[in-house]
């Protein structure tokens, strides 16, 4: 890596290899036979290798209902409950392949060997999917229904300058300030999409690259253009209450999820390289060392929430309403602060406090760890705290 950092600096290597394809690329076969290859802007937002295919696990998993107290060492409450398919959130980066079956199935390749199948149900699988497109080499852009897909082979592209018209800023809150990759709207993500909105009645549709900034208002919203002139914008789900919300994908920590309510303001810069498709490893399995209450250790494979269990999967949780999914591949530790709480410190040094998911509270479904000794499986109430490792 050095030496590659030196040749950038005498500018002896050629920019394709300075500035490799961050978007998703690949080849799509289609169910008459046709072959298309370039880049992919699936569900209109997801444009790059780091978005993530939001699915549903084929496995259901049974969620407790009613109240659980633990007295004594012992975990009261009822047995009333219900089945329900888990999140499966995949960053596009550790798909090797998707293929569509019969029966309304999906097969995911992963690029480490790993094979699933799962419903093709939601808006980015199946279709309730709002938008397939690629940019083939030779036809140019080519739009298909879900039902025209045969398979989707996915590799690193040439890259075609599309990282340079992401949208990356810095995203205010009352959570704390977030600077990543930002889809407005759950929609819009590049630098020529339309930022909608009334000036005194008068519709308006400003490119997001003419924008420097913009603030949330009780009605509205004030944007700020780059060449410092300000609007006052309405009536439009992309600048008042309606807006669906803002995702900021923040490198080294993930996915942040603002409502309106919490949204104060974003301003807009310049965005760095995205991730190349060559960053991501297909995942692996979780490995650490947990401690119980009474201060016992088990080292091992832990699968956590009694559901994730690869490396690629989301730790969600909230802060101040502000929702966190943060890939396991981030997490250094997790430590049980209460039983509605807990500490998340991240690779990168970053501590954060999220309550209010299952995945981190009370109603956690279980951390097990496959120890040289046999299974051991605690419930939230025994468990004190992982720490994440490689697995030796």
């Amino acid at each position: 890596m050095k030496r590659v950092i030196a040749l950038l600096c005498l500018g002896l290597l050629a920019p394709a290899l300075v500035w490799a394809g961050g978007e998703i690329y690949g080849t799509i076969h289609t169910d008459r036979g046709d072959t298309y290859t370039g880049s992919i802007r699936w569900d209109k937002n997801e444009n790059f290798w780091d978005d993530v295919l939001d699915a549903e696990k084929s496995d259901k998993v049974f969620v407790e209902g009613g109240s659980r107290v633990r007295v004594f060492g012992i975990t009261l409450g009822d047995d009333n409950g219900y089945w329900t398919h888990p999140e499966l959130a995949i960053p596009f980066g550790h798909i090797k392949s998707i293929e569509p079956r019969r029966g309304g199935k999906v097969d995911i390749v992963m690029k480490n060997g790993l094979e699933l199948r799962i419903d093709a149900d939601g808006s980015d699988l199946g279709s309730g999917m709002r938008g397939l497109s690629i940019h083939d080499q030779s036809e140019g852009e080519v739009s298909l229904d879900w039902d025209d897909v045969d398979l989707i082979e996915f590799a690193q592209g040439p890259g075609s300058g599309l990282d340079e018209r992401r949208l990356y800023g810095t995203v205010e809150t009352d959570a704390g300030d977030f600077t990543g990759y930002v889809v407005w709207d759950r929609d819009e993500a590049l630098k020529e999409d339309i930022l909608d909105g009334d000036e005194d009645g008068r519709a308006r549709k400003i490119p997001f690259d003419r924008i420097q900034r913009i603030e949330g208002r009780s009605r509205g919203s004030r944007v700020t253009l780059v060449d410092g002139k300000t609007l006052m914008l309405e009536d439009s789900n992309d600048v008042d209450d309606d807006n669906r919300g803002i995702d900021v994908t923040v490198p080294g920590l993930g996915l942040v999820k603002v409502g309106w309510d919490e949204f104060r303001a974003v301003t807009f810069a310049l965005a760095p390289r995205s991730r190349a498709y060559a960053e991501f490893d297909g995942g692996r399995k979780l490995y650490g060392t947990v401690t119980d209450e009474d201060g016992n250790r088990y080292t091992g494979s832990v699968v956590w929430d009694n559901d994730e269990a690869y490396s690629w999967e989301p730790l969600n949780g909230s802060d101040n309403d502000v929702e966190f999914a943060i890939p396991f591949e981030n997490i250094k530790s997790i430590t049980r602060e209460s039983r509605r709480s807990a500490k998340v410190e991240l690779n990168n040094g970053e501590v954060l406090f999220l309550g209010e998911s299952n995945d981190v509270d009370r109603d956690n479904k279980g951390i097990r760890i496959q120890t040289e000794g046999g299974e051991v499986e605690l419930d939230w109430y025994e468990f004190e705290s992982v720490v994440f490792a490689n697995h030796p």
